[in-house]
């Protein structure tokens, strides 16, 4: 191949053209006598790659494709057909686009953002800003036939929004809470992060907070008694993820923001024990008992097991709202996921029940692809297993299956937390019935 032949000698990726939905037929089509194509295209035979270099994508040999993708570092061999390389190409502009809008300029490679380490102090300074706290309601929200067919996943551009204003360096450098001494690290900013970074950073972070506010939820009377205040704080949960301390400080400020981006718990179960209020309250009956029982000591042993039956009976009841609201957000994932496997049927041309086995195959070669933790980095991004439009609607598929399969490990461990909170509040009144009778 001369280079004077090469009609995409010198492009790049600024002179490559997309349109919005797939209608450019990958190779000339067939035209009757009269010039009129002849037959409407098959899903294999368009691409949204419109052209290159101002030459209509059906002008263009595949083997000029493959120079220009070894010349802009996009994988294509001589087992992939043009569809897939044309495929390969929109994505490495729209990659690149996204990139772009979230601050990450053309000299700073994705895989280089990607690899960052994140600053969890910084990236909560982001999340709970002015800017971005309006955009976390919508977390998780189905996405419509359009962004579908271009191949936008779930929660992107929120994370773009997130992404873009961890990217400014001018912004978000102050420790909002110096007081917390064990939180080390700073959010100055250290670099570049894409969507991709942000999406899986909150998605962990809300995971482990989810966690442990669990574990410390559970274990006591968390400031509804004042000599129970030191014996259970937050802090003495978290172990070694200090960062949970900064994002919990941030939560007490906002406890409706949680409840929003992982619909478990109403605010009120958010605040430290001896915060600012929002627990459950002391009524006066309490309160008297309380007083009663720090005078008298034949009254310490009623006022003792009121407050064991009282905490037991607050810990059922919170897991067993917990248990509702996990089950609520149980059957919207699957409601979630039949949409995008109907969506994906439809998108395919094949019936709803043909789309299960090609998920089923396709998370097995997605589990694969993970497992291989040698292989070289470009070469995993670059696998070639589906077209890039079908794997989009395949990843986000997975998405809601591995979150109702989470959700469903929350709820086993809820009902048994409740049966071994009612198991011990049987024995405690157990205990109390012998008592009675051997005072009698």
């Amino acid at each position: 191949m001369g280079e004077k032949s090469d009609p995409l000698l010198g492009a790049n990726l600024d002179d490559v053209v997309t349109s919005a939905g797939e209608s450019n037929w990958v190779k000339k089509p067939p035209r009757d006598k009269n010039g009129v194509v002849a037959r409407k295209p098959t899903a294999d035979e368009v691409t949204r790659l419109e052209s290159i270099n101002g030459i209509n994508i059906a002008d263009i040999g595949v083997q000029h494709l493959r120079g220009f993708c070894k010349n802009q570092k996009i994988k294509a061999t001589h087992s992939q057909s043009k569809k897939v390389i044309c495929d390969r190409i929109v994505k490495r502009k729209a990659d690149r686009e996204k990139d772009e809008s979230c601050g990450i300029a053309k000299d700073q490679e994705t895989k280089k953002a990607t690899r960052t380490k994140i600053s969890r102090k910084r990236f909560c300074n982001v999340i709970f800003s002015d800017e971005i706290r309006p955009f976390l309601a919508n977390r998780g929200g189905t996405l419509n036939k359009q962004q579908l067919d271009v191949g936008e996943k779930t929660d992107e551009a929120l994370h773009q929004e997130i992404a873009r204003a961890y990217n400014n360096e001018e912004l978000y450098n102050e420790d909002a809470f110096p007081h917390l001494q064990k939180c080390r690290g700073s959010p100055q900013f250290s670099g570049v992060i894409t969507w991709q970074k942000s999406k899986d950073t909150l998605s962990k972070m809300v995971k482990e907070y989810e966690y442990i506010r669990q574990q410390w939820k559970l274990s006591g009377f968390h400031g509804d008694f004042e000599e129970a205040q030191a014996a259970a704080p937050f802090s003495n949960f978290v172990h070694n993820n200090n960062s949970m301390l900064y994002l919990h400080a941030f939560v007490e400020q906002y406890p409706d923001i949680l409840e929003k981006v992982s619909a478990l718990l109403p605010k009120e179960v958010f605040s430290e024990s001896g915060g600012n209020g929002n627990v459950l309250k002391k009524d006066k009956k309490n309160k008297k008992i309380k007083k009663t029982a720090a005078k008298k000591t034949t009254a310490n042993e009623e006022t003792l097991h009121f407050f064991k039956s009282a905490s037991l009976q607050r810990q059922v009841k919170d897991a067993t709202i917990t248990l509702s609201l996990n089950e609520k957000s149980l059957i919207q994932s699957k409601d979630r996921k039949r949409k995008l496997m109907k969506d994906g049927a439809e998108r395919k041309g094949i019936p709803l029940r043909e789309m299960k086995p090609i998920f089923v195959e396709w998370r097995k070669h997605h589990q694969k692809r993970g497992e291989k933790a040698n292989v070289d980095e470009e070469d995993e991004e670059e696998d070639d297993y589906l077209p890039d439009s079908q794997e989009s609607i395949l990843a986000d598929i997975l998405e809601a299956e591995e979150n109702i399969e989470e959700k469903q490990g929350i709820i086993k461990a809820l009902k048994d937390d409740i049966m071994k909170y009612q198991d011990r509040q049987d024995k405690l009144e157990e205990k109390k019935e012998e008592e009675e009778e051997e005072e009698l």
